[in-house]
């Protein structure tokens, strides 16, 4: 076989692959319930969209990537479309999609922007 032609095919594979596990997707939906564990301040909801008790972060130390002051923004921002029932985007970069990949009472994963409320 032409060595050309087998490293075109194994870019095309990682090209591929690669665009698979990072594809880009986001979750749209109302926040119904928040919670703040009152021993570590992890921040829960109890649904947004299709997430079901995520761990999106703490009010007490860096966790997860996410700054504690950046954890009291997102909560604030959280209980605001919440109370004014708004709906609210998370967006994500792991390759899964809303319903598959999240696990309740688990760290959020992939999340690497939102929230954002909207209409």
């Amino acid at each position: 076989m032409d060595i050309k032609f087998i490293k075109g095919v194994l870019l095309f594979i990682c090209l591929t692959f690669s665009s698979v596990t990072m594809a880009k997707y986001s979750c749209t939906g109302e926040v119904k319930g928040l919670a703040i564990d009152p021993q570590d301040g992890r921040v829960h909801v109890e649904k947004l969209a299709d997430l079901v008790w995520p761990v999106l972060c703490s009010t007490v130390s860096d966790q997860n990537g996410i700054p504690v002051e950046n954890c009291k923004v997102i909560y604030s921002t959280l209980l605001a479309a919440q109370l004014s029932n708004k709906k609210v985007t998370l967006w994500f970069n792991d390759g899964h999609s809303c319903t598959s990949g999240k696990t309740s009472w688990t760290w959020l994963k992939g999340w690497y922007f939102g929230p954002k409320i909207s209409g």
